[in-house]
């Protein structure tokens, strides 16, 4: 008799340019480019021996890390020029069940090969942020101080080689009129905008879009633009009294595993590390609950109540058998002028072949203005 199990799956679909021969090339922008020339795209899926992403702020690509036996490649890594790899993680009976749920786009930058006795492969890959990151901000596709937002990094997008094909400009919709215009007189509107010398098409579009107070962001295949509060959470744009998750530490039915405690003393925040379950779909700029065990926290909320943190500390560490960092960590979350602040800011998955998968989160607190 068979069961099926229901458990977080992982597959790692592969892309690879493979053979042919390279050549380089100068576009009419004047910038070197290398071509392949009689190479072929070979598709492969296969299930990693490890896959950890990383959700990112928006200053910052996605990445990810996947390390996979050499015998699942139907290719030698010496003869590829580039790949491009898509992560599918869900929860299923069987691995075909995560090919519902895509999770990274990107492409490798370091392809790394161990031969022993086992071979392996790890391939590291960036969002598809990349391909503009690395590139020179071609001058013949400057925007428009007439253009609008998103026609102007558009236009950006539609100059680079590699983004166009692959990343689809979105806006949210309050804001799908903001426009350049605003920022010069009727004379100056046909001029081009003032960028800075010598930067890469990412950063263009990171300028055009600060002009108009906005934010970038890669998302798979997408290139959205959104206010500041869209990413960072801000609660004036979000229902406080819905998070995205709720942790729950320190019960035997709850979802975190560890939580740790760091503080950055330039950015003034304490900020959180908490290592939990089913957290696939949270993103970066979701606000977040924490909570211990509710018969433990009623009795810790007494006593911080009564101003007595030690106290606090001290009884968390009798009652769960935690040392002090976990303990004051936890006091530190539950007082009462830091509850319900919490945004993610990290998020990164890992799975591992044999054993439980895991998801690690940063997030911080907001100071109260």
């Amino acid at each position: 008799m068979s069961v099926d199990v229901i458990r977080p799956r992982c597959l790692v679909e592969i892309r690879a340019t493979v053979g042919g021969r390279e050549r380089i090339i100068t576009a009419t922008d004047g910038l070197a480019r290398v071509v392949v020339e009689d190479s072929q795209e070979v598709a492969t899926a296969v299930v990693p021996s490890e896959c950890s992403w990383t959700v990112t702020p928006h200053n910052r690509a996605a990445s990810c890390e996947v390390t996979i036996s050499t015998s699942a490649l139907p290719f030698h890594q010496r003869h590829v020029h580039a790949v491009a790899l898509a992560i599918y993680a869900g929860l299923g009976d069987d691995d075909s069940a995560a090919l519902k749920n895509l999770r990274f786009l990107g492409d490798v930058d370091e392809p790394t090969a161990v031969f022993g006795k086992t071979s392996l492969v790890t391939l590291k890959a960036r969002d598809l942020s990349a391909r503009g990151r690395d590139v020179p901000m071609p001058t013949a596709c400057t925007p428009r101080y007439s253009d609008s937002v998103k026609d102007a990094v558009q236009r950006i997008v539609d100059g680079v080689p590699g983004m166009k094909d692959v990343l689809t400009v979105r806006m949210e919709q309050a804001i799908s009129d903001k426009s350049l215009s605003r920022l010069v007189g009727k004379k100056g509107r046909a001029s081009p905008v003032q960028l800075k010398h010598g930067i890469s098409a990412w950063e263009a579009i990171e300028a055009v879009c600060g002009m108009a107070a906005l934010l970038p962001s890669v998302f798979l295949d997408e290139l959205v633009i959104r206010r500041p509060g869209s990413a960072f959470g801000d609660p004036g744009q979000r229902d406080p009294s819905r998070p995205a998750y709720d942790f729950v530490w320190g019960a035997s039915d709850g979802n975190t595993e560890e939580v740790r405690f760091h503080k950055k003393f330039i950015r003034n925040r304490r900020g959180f590390i908490a290592y939990g379950y089913d957290l696939l779909g949270l993103l970066n700029g979701d606000r977040i609950n924490i909570r211990v065990r509710p018969d433990v926290e009623v009795e810790l909320r007494r006593r911080l109540a009564s101003g007595d943190r030690d106290a606090a500390v001290q009884f968390l560490r009798q009652r769960l058998l935690v040392d002090d960092d976990t303990a004051r960590a936890m006091v530190a979350i539950l007082e009462p002028e830091s509850f319900d602040l919490y945004l993610a800011s990290t998020i990164t998955h890992v799975f591992h072949g044999g054993s439980s998968p895991e998801t690690r989160v940063q997030f911080f607190n907001l100071l109260r203005a």
